[in-house]
């Protein structure tokens, strides 16, 4: 039976060869287990760099601690999967303990290291874990694997060996694989995955469908030697999607466009400035000044960063695309400030002539803004918003529980609204609104997340913020008001920046007095300690206690990987004390995210009478992203600025190296307004020169997408 419906698939594509196109590389989708490969298996490869893979699958091997045997079920699989830089994958699984959403479910998470330097030709080899860290693993594995890929017989075969505690010996012992992929949209494949021999199909959308970029793929296992996989239809189904934006092509009649703008040259400078002004009040700059030198062969530009909040390197591109655009060549010099409650947060100075060499593909010659003064620059043109003028940011706010023991997904899901109101230089008042719109059943009131849910209608925080700019890249800003409806917030935090913007060092400090009512509870942490008597859990809450937060930060960039390295050390808003660790890497405006937060558990369980959890670290393991909510573009005029929020973030986190896999919640917590220095005052930190020249494409091509 194995032959004849193995023979059946082969014929499929030898009918069809005629008239389709042939497949250039193998595949690239995710098994059933989350990493790519093939069903059970891994390949070597990895996803393609700017790319990550969304899927649901169906196949989960559930273990005796849960069922008094081992079984292979049909059961709810989320996947996902996304390539941190070029060598290395890493994945985020959820599975279903039974065949309800509802139930409980495991979380859990891969990485793969793909070993560099090996000759392109010659083979691919990679390493990896399954279900990382946890020693309540359900998926716990550890292989080698190496691919080959045959491009003349449309062929790629994997070799490797594994280990795991699987009691059907999946991904144990010597395990392989072979695909053929006659054309891109369909592919034969067989393995060996320790245990079983299985065998399938493989489809996904031609590659020339949705202007290669997305892809849609799905594979079947239809047959195994192991019964318990031939006795279901097991199969998985996800889409590719890529993480980087489609840069426009700049073609000559751009650059025409630039050249024909420009008045001529023996006219009036007001002439060009009362272009160039227009110009930016169409593109959204409500806020600005204009001016020269003395001898006008240096212009300088300051704005509000409000037209395009999201990422100030467009903002950068529009306005100096506009003075490349309307200024003369007499004009040879620029520097452009963009500003935030009138504090000057990024300044860049070149000349008009490099820069518009820039625009036509050449390179980018920029430095840090020169230091002038406002007294020997004659401002020519200066326009300015109403002196209370409201900046209205609207996100989701998002309270969840993955992978839990009580559903697969539960959440609490609000409409938040923060509002700024600029007073003077460097000050301004906050506060954020939330609104519940829907929560699943365990969020209410009497279930397990009760206490975590969003409130039905609440002023969170209302703040009062003056920040300072201080010598050698240095800047402060303290903090007073309400914090989390019920606490008085006394903070200041500090940060240095190297003039690149690769270093950035930063400390927080702050003090909040609870203010609210006092509620007794049992707390959710305690409660998931298997050492700690229930009575013992009755307590009052320890989000209603005074708090003390003191965190200090380094983060580096390094422009060559487009990454960011961040460490963090202090005391928590719950009394933890620990570390958390924080790789990003940036796509545009999207950030994959990969973390991991080490804390002793402090004030989390200072009522619960476990030293050992007071003592040793909780380590949880997340694999997230971040994402901007609205456009590039804000709605802005001299009256309101609306936008969405431009770091809205998503993690999913499981616990490693402990003995039971109890929830934690709360650890390493900063308890920050959404007002702080690295979001409105470094650009979401993705500020300095560093930045710009690694993103200088989109620098180039933004004025031309955006015009």
């Amino acid at each position: 039976m194995f032959l004849n419906r193995f023979s059946q698939l082969v014929a499929i594509p030898l009918v069809t060869s005629g008239f389709m196109a042939i497949a250039e590389e193998p595949a690239k989708s995710m098994s059933f287990q989350g990493y790519t490969g093939y069903f059970n298996t891994p390949s070597a490869y990895i996803p393609d760099s700017g790319t990550a893979h969304i899927g649901y699958g169906n196949q989960t091997e559930v273990k005796r601690e849960y069922r008094g045997r081992t079984d292979y079920l049909d059961t709810h699989n989320f996947l996902a999967s996304v390539s941190l830089w070029e060598h290395v994958e890493i994945n985020a699984r959820n599975a279903a303990y039974s065949r309800t959403i509802g139930g409980g479910s495991d979380v859990s998470a891969n990485i793969k290291f793909n070993i560099p330097y090996i000759p392109h030709d010659w083979f691919k080899l990679s390493v990896g874990a399954q279900d990382l860290g946890g020693q309540v693993g359900f998926f716990d594995s550890k292989y080698i694997v190496a691919s080959k890929y045959f491009e003349s017989y449309k062929l790629d075969i994997t070799l490797g060996a594994a280990s795991s505690d699987s009691e059907f010996s999946r991904m144990n012992g010597a395990i392989g694989a072979i695909r053929w992929q006659p054309y891109n949209w369909i592919g034969l494949a067989a393995e060996y995955d320790g245990g079983s021999t299985n065998y399938g199909v493989e489809v996904s959308t031609p590659d020339e469908w949705f202007n290669n970029r997305f892809k849609l793929y799905s594979k079947v296992m239809l047959g195994a030697s192991e019964p318990e996989l031939d006795n279901e239809t097991f199969f998985n189904a996800g889409i590719q999607i890529p993480l980087t934006q489609q840069r426009k092509k700049i073609t000559p009649a751009d650059l025409e466009m630039i050249e024909k703008s420009k008045a001529e040259q023996d006219s009036d400078i007001n002439d060009y400035v009362n272009l160039l002004s227009r110009s930016l009040v169409r593109k959204g700059f409500s806020e600005f000044k204009l001016g020269f030198t003395q001898n006008q062969t240096h212009v300088v530009l300051e704005f509000d960063n409000s037209a395009y909040s999201r990422n100030y390197i467009d903002s950068l591109a529009v306005a100096l695309g506009l003075l490349s655009q309307y200024l003369p060549d007499t004009v040879e010099q620029f520097t452009v400030r963009i500003k935030q409650a009138d504090i000057v947060i990024e300044s860049v100075s070149g000349t008009m002539s490099s820069y518009r060499q820039f625009l036509k593909g050449g390179p980018l010659e920029i430095t840090s803004g020169q230091k002038i003064s406002s007294s020997s620059i004659d401002w020519l043109d200066e326009t300015s918003n109403f002196i209370l003028k409201p900046k209205i940011t609207f996100f989701p706010s998002l309270s969840t529980g993955i992978g839990t023991d009580y559903g697969m997904f539960d959440y609490s899901l609000g409409l938040m609204t923060h509002l700024e109101l600029p007073l003077w230089k460097g000050a301004a008042i906050t506060a954020a609104h939330v609104t519940q719109l829907t929560e699943s059943s365990d969020y209410r009131d009497g279930r397990a997340f009760a206490n975590r849910r969003q409130p039905d209608s609440a002023l969170l925080n209302a703040t009062f913020h003056q920040a300072f700019n201080l010598p050698f890249n240095s800047r402060v800003m303290f903090n007073y008001g309400r914090f989390s409806e019920d606490f008085l917030q006394k903070s200041v935090e500090a940060d240095w920046m190297s003039d690149d913007g690769a270093h950035r060092v930063s400390l927080f400090a702050g003090d909040y007095e609870y203010q609210g009512d006092k509620h007794y509870g049992f707390d959710a942490n305690c409660l998931n300690d298997p050492d700690t008597i229930l009575l013992d859990c009755y307590k009052l809450l320890a989000d209603e206690e005074d708090a003390k937060v003191q965190v200090a930060k380094y983060r580096y960039y390094s422009a060559p990987l487009n990454t960011s390295f961040m460490v963090k050390y202090g005391k928590y808003w719950a009394g933890d004390l620990g570390y958390h660790f924080v790789v990003s890497h940036f796509y545009d405006d999207i950030e994959i995210n990969l973390s991991l937060r080490a804390t002793k558990a402090g004030d989390l369980y200072s009522h619960s009478g476990s030293e050992s959890l007071k003592s040793e670290y909780t380590k949880m393991l997340g694999i997230g992203f971040t994402i901007p909510i609205g456009s590039r573009k804000d709605y802005n005029n001299r009256y309101v600025n609306v936008r969405g929020r431009a770091d809205y973030s998503f993690v999913v986190e499981t616990l490693i190296g402990e003995r039971l896999n109890f929830l934690t919640f709360g650890s390493a917590n900063e308890a920050r307004n959404f007002y702080t220095l690295s979001n409105h005052f470094n650009n979401f930190d993705k500020a300095g020169l560093a930045y710009l020249y690694q993103n200088k494409e989109r620098l180039r091509s933004a004025f031309f997408e955006l015009r």
